[in-house]
């Protein structure tokens, strides 16, 4: 079979419409919505960072990419995220940019269920994004 400038073009074309695709997947991550998701397992601030630190191919294959519960006490807060646990054992949890799942209610003492979407560890971090809200107890 002869080499033909229309199967080139062909090729060249499908190369650059998964380019396209996987460019789209990276940039624009998949929605998720919580609120009817089953949680994978659920935790303490200090069980996560535990597991990760202690053996981190098990942990990530475990909980990357999967929603879990935490339920631990506010240690920090901004206007995208707040933060639990202490000293250098921090899971850092970000809120989706809506109105209803914003943590301006919550405050630094308070009891929380966050359901999130766990991405990893960075150096001192752990990230959970999509956050919600599933219980909050003001703290004393």
């Amino acid at each position: 079979m002869k080499w033909s400038f229309l199967h080139t073009r062909l090729i060249l074309f499908a190369v650059i419409l998964m380019g396209i695709g996987l460019t789209i997947r990276i940039f624009f991550p998949p929605y998720y919505n919580l609120r009817y998701l089953t949680a994978a397992t659920d935790m303490t601030p200090y069980e996560l960072f535990n597991t990760y630190t202690e053996n981190p191919p098990y942990a990530h294959s475990l909980y990357t990419d999967k929603v879990i519960l935490l339920e631990g006490t506010v240690a920090g807060r901004n206007d995208a995220f707040i933060t639990m646990g202490s000293d250098m054992r921090i899971v850092k949890c970000v809120f989706r940019k809506s109105i209803y799942d914003h943590p301006n209610k919550l405050k630094i003492g308070d009891k929380v269920i966050i359901k999130g979407v766990c991405r990893g560890i960075t150096l001192t971090e752990i990230l959970l994004t999509h956050c919600i809200v599933i219980s909050n107890q003001r703290g004393g």
